[in-house]
């Protein structure tokens, strides 16, 4: 895009809401959670959007910063939360409007029909943007052969910051053995993957402690000894709950972090996918139940109430685990 159109890609801080905001009776309560996932929160994005595009923006990230700032204040004047909850609200925001424009601008340019919400103008320069802008074209390119080799039988890394799969694949070598996310992490945050003891950055040293202490706990919840084998999803909610999320994200786990949903005030997870443990015979009316529960701790939206009980959830989760293996 050209230097008039060139902005900052950091994203502003949270700022609390007013008063006014707050006691605003025609805004709709929301977790992060339905931030994140809501199709009427999307909707509304999307009005939001449509009637304010109005520069050669290709992307979230080249939007005029006051413009996303208008964006922002439009949605929190249909919206509220929880103060606690607000830096969530914000980060699953963005994330929301990123992950909605991006495949939208690719189908546009696909069939090269213009979204209804951009003006003319604005669609010329983008068309233009879009077949003559070299950095856009080399990471279409790249970005074409990776989707290409998605449905090969191997896949392939052409080009770009290297994928966590790809790491995993790596660490794993020729024998395919099982790599845990712990090993991958610390792979990639030390340097030249040097992952000795002395070398390791202070906050990974504690993250791996409390992977570690996370690990045996959800051993002895689940009565399983040093030997069985521990399901991938336990140790993912380990490493979860050791280091919780950064702007979205979970550390390491590349798109496999965008399954596992968090809230509690934006720093736990939320348990989304079936657990099926090796064995054992969990079927997935388990791991339904589980997330029921799990999300049945979180804000009462009618209420603006709390209903995160740790003690609570724990007893209700090791009763739903007692009941669902005992035998017909």
């Amino acid at each position: 895009m050209s230097n008039e159109q060139s902005t900052s890609r950091a994203r502003p801080n949270y700022v609390p809401l007013t008063e006014a905001e707050r006691n605003n009776e025609n805004a709709l309560w929301v977790t992060p959670h339905m931030v994140a996932n809501d199709q009427e929160v999307l909707d509304r994005i999307k009005l939001i959007i449509g009637g304010h595009f109005l520069g050669n923006w290709a992307s979230y990230t080249d939007v005029d910063p006051k413009v996303r700032e208008l964006w922002w204040n439009l949605f929190k004047g249909q919206f509220r939360w929880t103060e606690a909850q607000g830096p969530a609200i914000l980060r699953a925001y963005n994330a929301r409007i990123s992950n909605w424009l991006r495949p939208t601008f690719r189908r546009a340019r696909a069939s090269g029909v213009r979204p209804g919400w951009c003006s003319e103008e604005v669609w010329a320069n983008l068309v233009h943007h879009w077949s003559s802008d070299p950095n856009f074209l080399a990471r279409s390119q790249s970005g074409k052969k990776n989707r290409m080799s998605e449905k090969a039988l191997e896949t392939q890394w052409h080009g770009g910051r290297k994928p966590q799969s790809k790491h995993k694949e790596d660490l794993a070598g020729p024998e395919k053995k099982k790599v845990s996310i712990l090993k991958v992490i610390k792979h990639c945050w030390t340097k030249h993957g040097d992952e000795s003891e002395a070398d390791l950055p202070p906050r990974l040293a504690e993250i791996e402690t409390k992977y570690n202490t996370n690990v045996e706990k959800k051993r002895t919840e689940l009565g399983l000894t040093q030997e069985d084998e521990i399901d991938s999803d336990v140790e993912d909610e380990a490493i979860v709950e050791a280091d919780g999320v950064y702007k979205g994200r979970v550390p390491c786990m590349g798109a496999e972090g965008q399954r596992i949903l968090y809230d509690r005030s934006g720093a736990s997870f939320c348990v989304s996918r079936t657990i099926m443990m090796r064995g054992n015979g969990f079927c997935t009316t388990a791991a339904a139940l589980l997330s029921y529960i799990n999300q049945c701790r979180y804000i009462n939206v009618e209420k603006g109430e709390h209903t995160n009980n740790d003690v609570i959830f724990g007893l209700l989760f090791r009763t739903a685990l007692t009941i669902l293996v005992l035998p017909a």
